[in-house]
């Protein structure tokens, strides 16, 4: 969950668009990413020879994007059948990007775990996000709620043996 990104994502408008609209149509969406997650998002730039905006996507169905206009500082404009519509590295992209990668760590730093020192038995803890538990072969996990960090961490226990068990812990 979170900023999503791809690489060269570009289409254009198929129909021009006021200075206030949220729903906005282009002419191929395939080449986003996918923002269907509950808080999932982009950043698109909106361009043409004169104006530059930056929107947050929150939502795409088809051709359609739903969008919060003049994100990252810039301000809403119309834009004309044909305009640019991209997904570029932004100050909004990096720093929301930071931000979640600092969100991660914090609930990382905050692990906590316990051995019951039998040599296949371990569990960790990951407080509001997860709960695993490892036995001989088999993973338990349960969820204790919806995590906010985008990505995966693998983690790395340790049982009686001083042998690592890699958990493998899913953060979005």
């Amino acid at each position: 969950m979170g900023i999503k990104f791809s690489n060269n994502a570009a289409t254009t408008l198929s129909a021009g668009i006021n200075d206030s609209v949220t729903s906005i149509a282009v002419a191929d969406a395939s080449e986003f990413p996918d923002v269907s997650g509950a808080a999932d998002y982009m950043y698109l730039t909106l361009a043409n020879i004169s104006n530059i905006e930056v929107i947050k996507v929150t939502s795409v169905a088809g051709t359609t994007l739903t969008a919060v206009r003049a994100q990252d500082g810039t301000s809403p404009s119309a834009f004309s059948l044909g305009d640019a519509c991209e997904l570029r590295v932004t100050a909004g992209v990096l720093t929301d990007a930071l931000t979640e990668r600092q969100a991660a760590s914090a609930a990382l730093d905050a692990v906590s775990g316990s051995n019951t020192g039998d040599e296949v038995a371990a569990t960790v803890t990951v407080p509001g996000i997860v709960e695993l538990s490892t036995s001989s072969e088999n993973v338990a996990g349960t969820a204790t709620t919806s995590p906010t960090v985008a990505g995966v961490k693998e983690m790395i226990t340790t049982h009686g043996s001083g042998s690592p068990i890699p958990l493998i812990l899913a953060l979005g």
